[in-house]
């Protein structure tokens, strides 16, 4: 659906995951930096661990088809979209021309099975792209300039609603939300010096109504915030860990997160008085990629090990 933008709202006001794939050797191709675009099916050129994205990637499954579709930053800071049907993959689809991605992108699927990609844009902007149909459109800026600082992340609430948070200037913790189609923001949820990492957005689930924001906080520390859904007001930060324990941009989901812990370790926390070591020292060197289940037995993350493994 399109997305209208119309000046700031500074009072109150499914999961959004960047994980490490890319795609080796890009075809030759054109890029559109705004309007529409539609979805051609082109196979791409391969579909393993390659460089051309600058390893930043972002993948979401269609609630629809299970389809897995991928964004990432390519070459001269382009926006690229792969999908993948049937087994088979497409792309790349240039979504955003030269000068236009930042960052790595973050993308969600909608329960209609439609896509929505933000990024850091230029001048420190969020650039948003939406897809209706297979259909793009964007790039639509976000938030005023010089307010983005960081990987923007973006989940969807328990009214359908997209939330971005993002790191802004003076390292606070800036927040986003898209109603009626309309982009509100930013509102600082955090305030200046509380953020040292990108933030890692998610919806809590049907049961709680929250949407959760994890980040690093000014002693290593991990640190919530979330906002009720109930009342739409945000609270926190609340300390999720001891200090000296996060060492990476945490991965949340639900009331759930995932760090690199100090020495490399990995580590696992639910709240201040549930951290729990997940990997031991020398196990992690990167921020993980987590996804959990109802129970922890079903969790699922993925990191970079020793000697560039996976």
């Amino acid at each position: 659906m399109p997305r209208r933008q119309r000046p700031w709202a500074r009072s109150v006001l499914r999961r959004s995951l960047i994980v490490g794939i890319t795609i080796l050797a890009l075809a030759v191709y054109g890029l559109v930096a705004a309007g529409g675009q539609t979805i051609a099916t082109r196979t791409t050129a391969a579909s393993a661990i390659g460089t051309a994205s600058q390893l930043s990637v972002s993948l979401a499954t269609s609630p629809t088809n299970n389809s897995v579709n991928v964004a990432a930053r390519g070459p001269n800071n382009t926006l690229l979209f792969y999908w993948e049907v049937g087994g088979t993959w497409y792309g790349p689809l240039g979504l955003g021309g030269a000068n236009t991605t930042y960052s790595a992108p973050s993308i969600v699927a909608e329960d209609s099975g439609n896509f929505d990609i933000a990024v850091q844009g230029p001048g420190n902007t969020i650039y948003f792209y939406w897809d209706a149909s297979g259909t793009w459109y964007g790039p639509l800026q976000v938030g005023t300039a010089g307010a983005t600082f960081s990987t923007p992340s973006m989940t969807i609430d328990a009214d359908g609603n997209l939330n971005l948070a993002a790191q802004g200037p003076s390292n606070a913790l800036y927040a986003y939300w898209n109603t009626g189609a309309t982009w509100y923001g930013p509102l600082g949820i955090g305030g200046a010096n509380s953020t040292f990492s990108a933030p890692s957005a998610t919806y809590a689930d049907i049961n709680v109504g929250t949407v959760e924001v994890y980040a690093i906080g000014p002693n290593n520390d991990v640190r919530n915030w979330d906002r009720s859904h109930q009342t739409g007001q945000w609270s926190g930060p609340h300390e999720w860990s001891n200090d000296q324990q996060g060492y990476s941009v945490p991965s949340g989901y639900k009331q759930d997160a995932m760090v690199q812990g100090p020495n490399h370790s990995l580590f696992n926390t639910v709240g201040f008085a549930e951290l729990n070591q997940v990997g031991t020292a020398g196990s992690a060197y990167s921020a993980p990629s987590f996804v959990s289940g109802f129970t922890q037995s079903d969790s699922r993350v993925t990191v970079q090990g020793p000697s560039h493994s996976l």
